[in-house]
Protein backbone atom coordinates (compact mmCIF):
# COMPACT_ATOMS: atom_id res chain seq x y z
CA UNK A 1 0.00 0.00 0.00
CA UNK A 2 1.58 3.35 -0.58
CA UNK A 3 1.09 5.77 1.66
CA UNK A 4 0.50 9.11 0.07
CA UNK A 5 1.03 11.26 2.80
CA UNK A 6 4.56 11.10 3.29
CA UNK A 7 5.87 13.62 2.99
CA UNK A 8 2.96 15.48 3.81
CA UNK A 9 1.19 17.36 1.23
CA UNK A 10 -1.03 19.34 3.56
CA UNK A 11 -0.17 22.78 4.95
CA UNK A 12 -1.26 25.12 7.79
CA UNK A 13 -1.69 22.24 10.21
CA UNK A 14 -3.62 20.41 7.83
CA UNK A 15 -4.48 16.39 8.42
CA UNK A 16 -3.34 14.02 5.46
CA UNK A 17 -5.49 10.72 4.67
CA UNK A 18 -3.68 8.77 2.02
CA UNK A 19 -6.60 6.85 -0.11
CA UNK A 20 -6.21 4.33 -3.42
CA UNK A 21 -6.07 6.94 -5.65
CA UNK A 22 -4.13 9.81 -3.87
CA UNK A 23 -4.79 11.78 -0.81
CA UNK A 24 -6.98 14.28 0.82
CA UNK A 25 -6.28 16.90 3.42
CA UNK A 26 -8.50 17.65 6.41
CA UNK A 27 -8.07 21.06 6.94
CA UNK A 28 -8.46 23.40 10.22
CA UNK A 29 -11.23 25.94 10.55
CA UNK A 30 -9.04 28.88 9.17
CA UNK A 31 -7.62 26.75 5.57
CA UNK A 32 -9.44 25.69 2.83
CA UNK A 33 -7.72 23.74 -0.39
CA UNK A 34 -6.58 20.97 -1.83
CA UNK A 35 -3.59 20.95 0.24
CA UNK A 36 -4.91 23.96 2.65
CA UNK A 37 -3.42 26.25 1.07
CA UNK A 38 -6.21 29.05 0.97
CA UNK A 39 -7.05 31.05 4.17
CA UNK A 40 -10.59 31.19 4.80
CA UNK A 41 -12.37 34.87 3.92
CA UNK A 42 -15.98 35.47 3.92
CA UNK A 43 -15.56 35.51 0.44
CA UNK A 44 -14.05 31.22 0.26
CA UNK A 45 -15.92 30.39 3.47
CA UNK A 46 -19.30 27.86 3.06
CA UNK A 47 -22.59 28.93 3.30
CA UNK A 48 -23.29 26.45 5.91
CA UNK A 49 -21.85 26.29 9.55
CA UNK A 50 -19.69 23.42 10.42
CA UNK A 51 -18.59 22.18 13.65
CA UNK A 52 -15.20 22.30 14.27
CA UNK A 53 -13.50 18.79 16.14
CA UNK A 54 -12.18 19.21 19.28
CA UNK A 55 -9.04 16.51 18.40
CA UNK A 56 -7.76 14.30 15.26
CA UNK A 57 -5.85 11.18 15.41
CA UNK A 58 -3.81 9.80 12.85
CA UNK A 59 -3.71 5.50 12.04
CA UNK A 60 -0.49 5.44 10.41
CA UNK A 61 -0.09 1.21 9.91
CA UNK A 62 -3.83 0.34 9.97
CA UNK A 63 -4.04 -3.75 9.70
CA UNK A 64 -6.76 -3.16 6.41
CA UNK A 65 -8.16 -0.62 4.40
CA UNK A 66 -11.87 0.17 3.63
CA UNK A 67 -13.76 2.36 1.59
CA UNK A 68 -16.35 4.94 2.52
CA UNK A 69 -18.21 6.92 1.11
CA UNK A 70 -19.18 10.13 3.32
CA UNK A 71 -22.40 12.78 2.59
CA UNK A 72 -20.28 15.43 4.45
CA UNK A 73 -16.78 16.26 4.78
CA UNK A 74 -16.77 14.87 8.72
CA UNK A 75 -16.50 11.29 9.70
CA UNK A 76 -16.55 10.30 13.37
CA UNK A 77 -14.31 7.48 14.17
CA UNK A 78 -14.89 5.55 17.40
CA UNK A 79 -11.38 4.19 18.82
CA UNK A 80 -10.48 2.48 21.82
CA UNK A 81 -8.80 4.31 24.62
CA UNK A 82 -5.25 4.09 23.97
CA UNK A 83 -3.52 6.70 26.55
CA UNK A 84 -0.79 8.90 24.60
CA UNK A 85 2.92 8.26 25.33
CA UNK A 86 3.58 11.97 25.38
CA UNK A 87 0.08 14.50 25.12
CA UNK A 88 0.95 16.84 21.97
CA UNK A 89 1.06 20.63 23.27
CA UNK A 90 -1.32 23.19 21.56
CA UNK A 91 1.24 26.42 21.68
CA UNK A 92 -2.02 28.61 20.97
CA UNK A 93 -4.09 27.89 23.96
CA UNK A 94 -4.40 30.36 25.78
CA UNK A 95 -3.90 32.20 22.18
CA UNK A 96 -0.60 34.37 22.40
CA UNK A 97 -1.75 36.44 19.24
CA UNK A 98 -2.43 40.25 19.64
CA UNK A 99 -4.49 42.52 17.83
CA UNK A 100 -6.62 39.96 16.03
CA UNK A 101 -3.52 37.76 14.76
CA UNK A 102 -4.22 34.37 14.07
CA UNK A 103 -1.79 31.67 15.99
CA UNK A 104 -0.47 28.42 13.73
CA UNK A 105 0.59 25.66 15.78
CA UNK A 106 3.98 24.43 14.01
CA UNK A 107 4.39 21.13 16.83
CA UNK A 108 7.22 22.66 18.68
CA UNK A 109 6.56 26.53 18.82
CA UNK A 110 3.77 28.61 17.60
CA UNK A 111 3.98 31.56 15.13
CA UNK A 112 1.26 34.27 14.54
CA UNK A 113 -0.34 36.03 11.30
CA UNK A 114 -0.50 39.11 11.96
CA UNK A 115 -2.93 42.00 10.42
CA UNK A 116 -0.92 44.29 8.40
CA UNK A 117 -0.86 46.97 11.26
CA UNK A 118 1.15 45.11 13.47
CA UNK A 119 4.14 42.91 13.72
CA UNK A 120 6.40 41.03 16.11
CA UNK A 121 6.23 37.13 17.19
CA UNK A 122 2.46 37.85 18.60
CA UNK A 123 1.57 40.78 16.93
CA UNK A 124 2.14 43.24 19.86
CA UNK A 125 3.85 46.03 17.75
CA UNK A 126 2.30 48.95 15.42
CA UNK A 127 4.35 48.62 12.35
CA UNK A 128 6.09 51.97 11.59
CA UNK A 129 4.23 53.96 8.33
CA UNK A 130 6.68 53.39 5.34
CA UNK A 131 7.51 56.71 3.67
Amino acid sequence: VVDHCKPDPCLHSGWCVSTTNGYTCQCTSRYTGKNCQTYVTTSTAQSTTTATPTSWIKVTQPTSWKKITLPTSWLKVTLPSIAPTTAPTDHCKPDPCKHSGWCINNGSDYSCQCLSRYTGKNCELLASASG
